[in-house]
C-alpha cells in the first residue's frame, strides 16, 4: 500500500529526510533568553515526568473522591454518575502518557488508548441520546 501511494503523497507533501531537516528556534524562544529564574536548570530533582504525571493523576482521583462526598452529602453538584465515563477517559489517558514515560510495554500503552477511547465513545453515547 505505502509503495502504491508513496509517490502520490511526495507530489502532494514533499517529505525530507531527518538527516535535512533543519529547525532555527526564535530569539524570544530560546533558552537563554528567559529570566533567570524560568530557566529549567532551577527544576527541582523529585520533579520528573512521571513523578508529574502521577501528580495530576493522583489530584484527578481526588477530584472523584470530592465530587462523590459532596453530591452524597448535600445532594447538590455533579452526580458521578454523570461524569465518570468522562473522568475515566481522562484518567486512562494520563496513564497511557505515563506508561510512555516509565517505558512500560507498548500493550499496556494500546490498552490504556482503547479503553479511554472506549470510555469516550460510551460517554458520547450517552450524552446524544438525550
Amino acid at each position: 500500500m505505502r509503495r502504491c501511494l508513496g509517490p502520490l503523497f511526495e507530489r502532494i507533501l514533499p517529505i525530507q529526510p531527518m538527516s535535512d531537516f533543519a529547525f532555527t528556534w526564535p530569539a524570544w524562544a530560546t533558552f537563554t533568553s528567559w529570566p533567570a529564574w524560568a530557566t529549567l536548570t532551577s527544576w527541582p530533582a523529585w520533579a520528573s515526568a512521571t513523578t508529574l504525571v502521577d501528580l495530576v493523576i493522583a489530584v484527578s482521583l481526588a477530584e472523584v473522591l470530592l465530587l462523590w462526598a459532596w453530591h452524597k452529602h448535600t445532594g447538590r453538584g455533579v452526580p458521578l454518575g454523570e461524569v465518570w465515563p468522562n473522568l475515566l477517559s481522562g484518567l486512562l489517558l494520563m496513564l497511557a502518557l505515563r506508561s510512555v514515560l516509565a517505558g512500560w510495554s507498548p500493550a499496556v500503552l494500546a490498552l490504556c488508548l482503547l479503553a479511554s477511547g472506549m470510555a469516550h465513545a460510551w460517554d458520547l453515547w450517552r450524552r446524544w441520546k438525550r
